[in-house]
């Protein structure tokens, strides 16, 4: 679970754009054998064209510890469920006010692998746990103004289901 954000303009556009490819390598995937080189590589193929259609005008923050909102001391339900209107976009005017806090606000980083775990962010295969997760918090951060930016610059709202 957590907060899908659309800007239905450029979502639209990126999975009218990829849906035909993403649907043919699904039927591929689906009629090769079981555990084959085919079947991973038309797998591989679904997972490109599901990545293309996401690429523009979509922004995911999800409810459990790899959360940027939850860094950031925010909540998506306390906080910008207020920003959010009755059909639940999030206008361009309420986008630049939750991007002036968002650019505002310092994130929480971890500290220590223990905080890391406590907070169950996995850990397995890193180097150096720390580091790799307060990165990618900055980067989520940056990634989200970004998103907020590209909406404000459109003059077009944000669909929030959050």
């Amino acid at each position: 679970m957590g907060a899908d954000l659309y800007i239905n303009k450029l979502q639209k556009q990126c999975r009218r754009k990829n849906i035909r490819n993403f649907n043919r390598w699904c039927k591929k995937r689906d009629i090769a054998e079981e555990n084959s080189e085919r079947r991973a590589f038309c797998q591989a193929k679904v997972s490109l064209y599901c990545n293309k259609m996401y690429e523009r005008g979509y922004f995911r923050d999800s409810y459990n510890s790899s959360s940027v909102m939850w860094r950031l001391g925010l909540s998506w339900w306390e906080d910008i469920g207020k920003m959010i209107d009755s059909e639940s976009n999030l206008t361009v005017e309420k986008a630049r006010e939750l991007r002036d806090i968002v650019a505002t606000t310092p994130l929480t980083l971890a500290k220590s692998v223990e905080e890391l775990k406590e907070a169950h962010c996995g850990i397995e295969g890193m180097v150096d746990p720390v580091k790799e997760w307060n990165d990618y918090f900055k980067d989520k951060k940056l990634q989200f103004i970004d998103f907020l930016d590209e909406a404000i610059r459109l003059r077009e709202p944000i669909y929030c289901s959050c």
